[in-house]
């Protein structure tokens, strides 16, 4: 099952929900509950792609058009 839209995150700091600044489509399997998968776009640069940590989220990004923040935590109030 794919879904499109934005991801909320719990801030740590506040306890509030807030929502990723990114809208983006996952991908769910109906018959395993603990597999997600992120559908990239089709621009996409695929041999490209790296993982970056920075202020405590960790990024998937191609170094060019993709940058996709994959943490499930806001930090200290900041957007995520």
């Amino acid at each position: 099952m794919k879904i499109d839209g934005k991801t909320f995150v719990r801030d740590f700091d506040t306890g509030k929900f807030v929502a990723k600044e990114d809208a983006r489509t996952k991908v769910y399997s109906l018959a395993s509950g603990a597999t997600l998968i992120y559908e990239l776009p089709v621009c996409t640069n695929l041999d490209g792609l790296a993982f970056q940590h920075e202020y405590g989220h960790l990024y998937l990004t191609d170094g060019k058009e993709l940058t996709m923040n994959l943490s499930e935590h806001s930090a200290a109030g900041r957007r995520v």
